[in-house]
């Protein structure tokens, strides 16, 4: 049956001002255009050519830019709008209105039946979390609300079940009310996360935003993983060192975390086969790009420690704490130098059982340059305790063995004789058994003098007192590598591109983030403030009484029901034990009500 052309005065959005834009009807579909018409000198007749300037779909008109963004080749919609690349920058509420309306009519939802329920759970605190500390908002800036919603509702999926497979969301989906309310199937959630990480200048943008949320004065942890793929089409996927010792193919990954946030900075991705101690100095040159003035104080561990990283961050004017290796030449000489002091009641630290002391060294690196660098050698008074026990105590069972050898076997008398012990003792007279062994005191002396001494060395002046501050916190970022690779599934790579895995590790970056400041509220006291801000009742922090995953158990019987229209939809009944738990999280009054997005989406 032939298409009816509609009138263009009942087209939304049409460009009636233009007085060459005309429909026709091509293949099913219609298409607006521009005739020209001109005398073709070949045929000797009136020809005609156009010029394609939109679409209309549904009675609404789009020009083709618009329609490229909006809907596929094959004339699906979208999961998401593709973004146009924007500069960083604060969105006005003109603006935020303007895209919300957007994101809405781009998403339809069918209508739920009559009593049909929907888990809200924990993932309604997924999101206000999201809200709370901003990373909702970053990710409208970035990509847009419909992203946001669905790199929200994604995230969702992989804290509540630990499994990131893209398959598994549909199914999934269908029993949680989300944020994204459409159906995503597992072709379009690798669709989304190509359109996530093919847009351009979105680490400006995004990490930008992330960093401008954290204080000036807020110290970074920096660290490295390798992740497993076996994906060819990934150009950073290449085989290296593993873990473990043995080769594979991977990519690797760096992270900055957030010492008083608590939270994931930024990520980078890197070849595989790239040493992870080579990394430090381009992320930290990265986040000069993206916050400019920014001056960065960085944690790294001591498997990071090199001159040649020193350097590089000296000369960047980067504020950088690295854990130094003891074996070192320089470091044994800063050693020295206050080694008399470590038992002086003056350099005893505040907090802990260790005594420090910082010395600065003028160190001439490897271009010709001299550096200073400053240098915290630490004693750990229970280390050098622990230690200083088990060389004796291995030396006295040595002794033991020795002097009963008479009635061993030959096989133990010729392990006695090659025994590396026997270097805290002078050469012996005889064979094992036959005489006494006489202990060598300047060896055991020589290889206990560093017991329980460890170092760090710093870019920037400061004392060893702040020193082992900080380095304490660095345990966070383990904490935040170890929950990505076990609570969300960050351990493999199974994606075939790299625009699509870039994707995959903004959404994990996103539940990382989620995950990071909700086990931070779980680690925190509740305190339940009176009328005159009084404290009235202090509970022990969450953590104490249940775990994450528990946490999740308890809190996914919060249910919705729907009515016979749409907008009828109720919570149903709420424990006040979960309502309590919302409050201890910082969430009050997130079970008082449907959620927010329940209504606009």
């Amino acid at each position: 049956m032939k298409m009816t052309k509609p009138d263009p005065k009942t087209i939304k959005n049409f460009p009636l001002d233009n007085p060459k834009a005309g429909i026709v009807c091509e293949r099913g579909n219609l298409y607006v255009c521009e005739r020209q018409h001109f005398w073709n000198p070949e045929t000797k007749k009136k020809s005609e050519s156009r010029l394609y300037i939109g679409r209309i779909v549904d009675g609404v008109y789009y020009s083709m830019e618009q329609y490229r963004r909006k809907f596929k080749r094959d004339g699906s919609l979208r999961t998401i709008e593709r973004p146009k690349a924007r500069p960083y920058r604060r969105k006005t509420a003109e603006n935020n209105q303007a895209q919300e309306t957007a994101a809405t009519a781009s998403t339809e939802q069918s209508t739920p039946s009559a009593l049909q329920t929907k888990r809200i759970g924990a993932t309604t605190l997924f999101i206000e979390i999201a809200k709370q500390i901003g990373l909702w908002e970053d990710l409208c800036l970035t990509w847009g609300e419909a992203a946001c919603r669905a790199a929200c509702s994604l995230a969702s999926h992989w804290l509540m079940t630990a499994k990131n497979a893209s398959y598994l969301y549909e199914s999934w989906s269908q029993n949680y009310l989300l944020p994204f309310p459409r159906t995503i199937t597992a072709k379009e959630v690798t669709e989304f996360f190509a359109e996530l990480g093919g847009c351009a200048g979105w680490e400006k943008t995004f990490f930008g935003a992330r960093i401008q949320r954290m204080g000036e004065d807020e110290i970074f942890s920096y660290d490295a993983t390798n992740i497993a793929t076996k994906a060819y089409e990934i150009k950073d996927a290449q085989y290296g060192k593993s873990k473990d010792g043995g080769y594979r193919r991977q990519i690797g990954m760096s992270v900055l975390f957030g010492h008083n946030s608590q939270m994931p900075a930024m990520f980078r991705i890197f070849p595989g086969n790239i040493a992870d101690v080579s990394t430090v100095a381009d992320l930290l040159t990265r986040v000069d790009l993206i916050d400019e003035g920014r001056v960065i104080a960085a944690v790294l561990d001591r498997g990071y420690f090199s001159l040649e990283n020193l350097g590089e961050c000296v000369d960047a004017g980067h504020k950088v704490l690295i854990a130094a290796k003891m074996d070192v030449g320089w470091v044994k000489d800063a050693a020295e130098q206050v080694l008399s002091d470590l038992w002086d009641a003056r350099t005893r630290l505040r907090g802990c059982t260790i005594w420090g002391k910082t010395v600065q060294k003028e160190m001439k690196f490897a271009d010709g340059k001299k550096r200073t660098l400053w240098v915290h050698v630490f004693r750990d008074e229970m280390t050098s305790h622990t230690a200083n026990q088990q060389l004796f105590d291995e030396i006295e069972a040595f002794e033991n063995q020795w002097k009963a050898a008479d009635y061993a076997n030959e096989q133990t008398v010729k392990a006695l004789r090659q025994s590396q012990t026997l270097k805290y003792f002078m050469q012996p007279k005889g064979d094992p058994g036959t005489c006494s062994l006489e202990r060598n005191y300047d060896a055991i002396n020589v290889a206990s003098r560093y017991f329980g001494f460890f170092a760090s060395v710093s870019t920037m002046p400061c004392d060893a007192q702040t020193a082992i501050e900080t380095y304490h916190n660095r345990d966070n970022i383990e904490k935040c590598f170890k929950a990505g690779k076990s609570d969300i599934n960050m351990d493999a790579v199974r994606s075939h591109s790299d625009a699509t895995m870039k994707g995959r590790f903004i959404v994990s970056f996103c539940a990382l983030t989620i995950l990071c400041e909700l086990r931070r509220r779980m680690r925190r006291p509740y305190f339940e403030m009176g009328s005159k801000g009084e404290v009235k009742h202090k509970l022990p922090p969450l953590a104490d009484e249940m775990t994450f995953g528990a946490l999740l158990n308890y809190l996914d019987s919060v249910k919705v029901s729907y009515g016979n229209k749409p907008e009828d939809i109720r919570l149903e009944e709420v424990t006040n034990k979960q309502q309590m738990i919302a409050k201890r999280l910082g969430c009050p009054g997130v079970f008082d009500a449907v959620p927010d997005y329940a209504r606009t989406a």
